[in-house]
């Protein structure tokens, strides 16, 4: 998955942070009215955010379960 930041600073659209992070775009919406996402840039309507603070969030918010379907150290 190739996800290439739109803006100038290397920001995301909400949209592409939904992709990255394997998640609807209303759990991206709730992740940032509930704190999880402070680095928010808005333009009119239009979010964009960081992906490695998506990454991190995401990390941080996943079920374990499905976590544990990237995590090496857990078949190992």
């Amino acid at each position: 998955m190739a996800i290439t930041p739109r803006s100038g600073d290397g920001r995301i659209s909400r949209a592409d942070a939904a992709e990255l992070a394997g998640v609807d775009e209303d759990t991206i919406s709730a992740w940032i009215a509930r704190g999880h996402l402070k680095d928010v840039r808005r333009e009119g309507r239009r979010v964009w955010l960081m992906p490695a603070e998506v990454i991190e969030a995401e990390y941080r918010l996943a079920p374990k379960a499905r976590r544990s379907r990237f995590d090496r150290s857990a078949a190992a």
